[in-house]
């Protein structure tokens, strides 16, 4: 497909589509202000833009004194593209979820579902609501944490119903209905619960391919937004008329039942629960992950980074740049990523990564 990418301007170059919808689309891109690349939100024009400049600037204010903050894509601005459309720029993720399942490691999936459980702490204490929470909206950086990701569609409480159908909680399905810390919290378990089982409750895998294909032929162009509108309809009233079945419930309890164990169970059994009344506040279930992870991972410590590892990497980049050895764009990523964290106080070292990347960037 021959794509044309939005101009973001302000230095930032798009390098390839990530994924979107109706509302908003994401791309990767790369920018002379920072030296990893980037993710970028553009939104459509049905966005209300100054109830997320609003919003998104409450996010930014509340980050750096709370440590849950982490575990959320570092938000780094809002910005006006020259055309006029509004964009978000954020942290890029290495791995989106929705590659990693179904996770059959029980330790991993139990630590993704703590540090998700702090990322949504995170907004519900500082009276913000996610309203899409996927898998592909959530993954892990290259220090394997996982964050939860595209901070577009984070809102006050309540908010409009407003993102995927897939981890959409029963109440929803009401007209005139909010999304709220609740419904956040149902979305959440959805989102858990994929991760384990490779399925999102109440949704054929055919249906996701059927919303991805639409996507794709928008962004063909071969159909326009009202034929793509009316062809989900379809696709979500299927998923809608399965959840609010009588049998809904007891048949989710059973898949719960049959797949989980333990506390694992008892803790998604908590999540998604019909009675909106029923279900556990996020607070409560960030204790419950976090117990389980670190009795999973025992006596936990952090590891100084040795002074040694940055002269080695400055010689291997100083090789790849000489063309003695081969650093391909994961290797280099996590360079960039260990480099944020650690912050080494090395110009030289700094310089040596930007030229690394401006190459391999060119010769793609």
């Amino acid at each position: 497909m021959n794509e044309k990418f939005p101009n973001p301007g302000e230095g930032y170059t798009i390098r390839e589509y990530l994924g979107g919808g109706h509302w908003k689309s994401a791309y990767r891109a790369s920018t002379p202000f920072r030296l990893a690349d980037v993710a970028v939100l553009f939104f459509h024009d049905n966005v209300n833009y100054e109830t997320v400049a609003k919003d998104v600037s409450s996010l930014i204010r509340a980050a750096p004194n709370d440590p849950n903050s982490k575990y959320l894509a570092q938000f780094y601005s809002l910005n006006t593209a020259p055309e006029g459309r509004i964009f978000i720029v954020e942290e890029l993720l290495a791995r989106p979820l929705d590659r990693l399942a179904p996770l059959n490691d029980l330790t991993q999936f139990v630590r993704i579902s703590r540090d998700l459980s702090r990322g949504l702490l995170f907004l519900h204490k500082h009276g913000l609501v996610h309203r899409d929470l996927k898998l592909d909206n959530c993954g892990l950086d290259h220090q394997q944490q996982a964050k939860i990701f595209d901070l577009g569609s984070v809102t006050s409480e309540p908010g409009d119903v407003l993102g995927t159908i897939l981890t959409r909680a029963p109440e929803l399905f009401v007209a005139g209905a909010k999304c709220d810390n609740v419904s956040d919290v149902w979305a959440l378990g959805a989102t858990l619960f994929a991760l384990r089982t490779g399925d999102y409750p109440f949704v054929n895998k055919s249906e996701i391919e059927e919303r991805r294909l639409i996507n794709l032929k928008i962004r063909e162009g071969s159909i326009d937004e009202r034929e793509a509108q009316s062809r989900k309809r379809v696709v979500d009233a299927k998923i809608r008329d399965r959840i609010i079945r009588p049998e809904a419930e007891k048949e989710l309890t059973g898949l719960i039942h049959g797949t989980f164990r333990g506390r694992t169970k008892d803790i998604l059994s908590s999540m998604l629960r019909f009675n909106r009344d029923q279900r556990g506040p996020i607070c409560a279930i960030e204790k419950s992950w976090s117990l389980l992870a670190r009795e999973f991972a025992g006596t936990t410590g952090t590891a100084s980074t040795r002074p040694r590892k940055w002269e080695q990497i400055k010689i291997h980049l100083s090789a790849a740049m000489k063309n003695e050895t081969l650093l391909t764009t994961k290797q280099l990523d996590k360079v960039i990523s260990e480099y944020e964290v650690d912050k080494p106080s090395d110009q030289e070292l700094k310089n040596l990564i930007r030229q690394v990347k401006d190459r391999m960037s060119s010769a793609k």
